[in-house]
C-alpha cells in the first residue's frame, strides 16, 4: 500500500487499524515516518521502516504507472507521455518533514500546460 498516510501513528490508526495488523513496526509517512507536515507531537515509527525520498517517489510515479499497466508514463524518458509537474523546491534539498510544505508551480499533460500557479 503506497498510501503513506496510513503510516501515521495517529488516534484512527491505533484504534481502528492497528488492532488487526497485530504487532507491526509502527508509526511523515513513507520517508519521516510520522506525522504530515511535521505535526508536533506525533509518535513515530523507528526510522529503519521509512522509505528512502528515492524509493517513495518511485513507488508514486513509476510504481504506480506500471500497477495501472501504463508503460508509456511514470518516468521522464524518450518516448514516454510527457505528463509532469513542476515543484517550488527540490524535495531532495530540505528535511523530510518539509516536503508536505512543497507546491505545485506548474502542471503539463501530453506536453501541454494545464495548470499554472498565480505566482509561477
Amino acid at each position: 500500500n503506497l498510501q503513506a498516510f496510513w503510516a501515521a501513528l495517529e488516534a484512527p490508526m491505533v484504534e481502528l487499524t492497528l488492532p488487526f495488523l497485530g504487532d507491526p513496526r509502527r508509526g511523515q509517512p513513507a520517508q519521516s515516518r510520522g506525522a504530515p507536515r511535521g505535526g508536533a507531537g506525533a509518535p513515530r515509527v523507528p526510522p529503519e521502516q521509512r522509505l528512502d525520498l528515492a524509493s517513495a517517489l518511485t513507488a508514486y510515479t513509476a510504481g504506480s504507472a506500471f500497477v495501472n499497466r501504463h508503460d508509456d508514463t511514470g518516468t521522464i524518458r524518450e518516448g514516454a507521455l510527457a505528463d509532469l509537474v513542476v515543484l517550488d523546491r527540490d524535495p531532495f534539498a530540505g528535511p523530510p518533514v518539509e516536503i508536505g510544505s512543497t507546491r505545485v508551480l506548474q502542471t503539463f499533460i501530453d506536453g501541454r500546460l494545464v495548470f499554472a500557479a498565480d505566482d509561477a
